[in-house]
């Protein structure tokens, strides 16, 4: 069994060296991944919000964003910062859900009226679903 140090560094090593197999012009070398490493080494006081970060940026770079946005929204990691501009619909807060699309109520708008009522803070981008408590 390892350490929770041993798995950041073989995960944090997989995700860095990923592209290797796919395009050599893509590819980050393990000695480059060990030096990141090197000068970002794991801190079991902020492991939690280390972990998380390095995965965001893993399914970033492997376009998979609603699984970063879903981990993101289970866990908080890592901390963003939302963008503010003017007439930004969730008012400079980061979407925590999908609304019901328009149609659902006109096809099915016995279940989208009970369901729409019974989300928390709303049928917003800023609501939450069930699970995902403050």
């Amino acid at each position: 069994i390892g350490s929770a140090a041993s798995y950041y560094n073989n995960g944090v090593k997989a995700a860095i060296t990923y592209m290797a197999p796919y395009d050599a012009a893509a590819a980050i070398s393990t000695g480059a991944a060990d030096a990141y490493l090197l000068a970002h080494p794991y801190d079991a006081g902020n492991g939690l919000n280390m972990i998380n970060t390095q995965y965001y940026a893993l399914t970033a770079t492997m376009f998979d964003f609603y699984e970063g946005w879903s981990n993101w929204r289970r866990t908080g990691y890592p901390v963003l910062t939302p963008v503010v501009y003017p007439g930004n619909v969730t008012n400079g807060t980061v979407p925590r859900r999908f609304p019901y699309p328009l149609a659902e109520a006109n096809t099915n708008p016995t279940n989208y009226k009970t369901a729409h009522d019974a989300v928390p803070g709303g049928d917003l981008l800023s609501g939450r679903v069930w699970w995902d408590k403050p």
